[in-house]
């Protein structure tokens, strides 16, 4: 798993993400440093990210384990955006037509890209009763504030998304899948 961050404080951080070996661009704005803090990205499943921006790279990045297979299931990098179909409440998305198979298990990033107001998110398995949510800081300096979850597909490569507010408060990122 490859990860990246800021180290310098910016209005905004343009960053992109070209994993070793694929051919999807993965690209993501992080918000911008204030005082100590620092954002994280996982991009993914390779050893190596190869890391761009406008000006020059002012950020870390480093390797860590590989996340290719996961108990014996190969991993598909993808890279599709979507909005949630509803706001204020956890509603369906049908990830068959992206070509994930049923029970996959799905890696899935959530970005709140409003610079006024921090949003509730969340993924979780169709028909869950888990509150898997967690409140994403306000994006800042035109970047987003992001987080991965891992979510298991049900039998109709189905699962269940929720943003709060407003539905294009939030973009959501079929990353990848094992299946």
């Amino acid at each position: 798993m490859t990860m990246g961050y800021p180290t310098t404080k910016v209005d905004q951080y343009p960053q992109y993400y070209l994993i070793d070996g694929s051919r999807n661009m993965r690209k993501l704005k992080l918000k911008g440093l204030t005082t100590a803090q620092r954002d994280a990205l996982d991009v993914g499943s390779s050893d190596r990210a190869i890391c761009y921006n406008n000006t020059t790279t002012q950020f870390e990045q480093w390797a860590g384990s590989s996340w290719a297979t996961l108990g014996g299931l190969d991993y598909t990098e993808k890279w599709v955006s979507f909005n949630a179909s509803g706001a204020d409440s956890w509603v369906e998305k049908d990830l068959s037509g992206d070509s994930v198979p049923a029970n996959a298990i799905c890696e899935i990033a959530m970005c709140c890209i409003t610079v006024t107001v921090e949003r509730w998110a969340g993924v979780r398995t169709k028909d869950s009763s888990l509150d898997r949510r967690i409140r994403l800081h306000e994006a800042g300096g035109g970047g987003v504030s992001a987080a991965v979850f891992h979510v298991k597909a049900n039998s109709s490569s189905k699962i269940e998304v929720y943003c709060e507010g407003n539905t294009t408060n939030v973009d959501f990122y079929l990353i990848g899948y094992w299946g």
